[in-house]
């Protein structure tokens, strides 16, 4: 990612320098999908009122690992996905940044309110029928 200034490039600062996903997916019978995904990405930069360049500092690498499955079936002859969903299954303790006390003096890590979390849903097509 860069930015065009008159004719001369800026790399962009904000970003992650390099981020990798993968994902693989395993269908059963045409009814089941499994899914598992690794997302690494090199730490993000962040503002440190105490270093003297701007987006100096990197927070640490960010990782994460999730697994999906669904199944289509039906409900009541409507079309139905049920699904699942872990994300961050090994539990990596991401941190996104630092905010730092007016005085600079105290920093705290910017976390996500949950290191895993799960989603079960279920999502139906009213007036569709399912062939399955």
């Amino acid at each position: 990612m860069s930015l065009k200034l008159s004719n001369t490039y800026i790399a962009a600062v904000f970003y992650s320098a390099h981020i990798f996903n993968s994902c693989k997916r395993w269908i059963q019978p045409i009814t089941t999908l499994v899914g598992l995904t690794y997302t690494f990405a090199t730490g993000r930069p962040y503002f440190n009122p105490n270093n003297q360049e701007f987006l100096g500092d990197r927070s640490k690498n960010f990782q994460n690992l999730s697994l999906n499955a669904s199944y289509i079936t039906n409900v009541l002859g409507n079309f139905t996905v049920i699904f699942f969903s872990i994300d961050n299954i090994l539990g990596y303790h991401n941190v996104y940044g630092y905010n730092y006390s007016t005085d600079g003096t105290v920093s705290a890590p910017i976390l996500p309110a949950a290191h895993r979390s799960f989603f079960i849903g279920m999502f139906i097509s009213l007036g569709e029928t399912n062939p399955y």
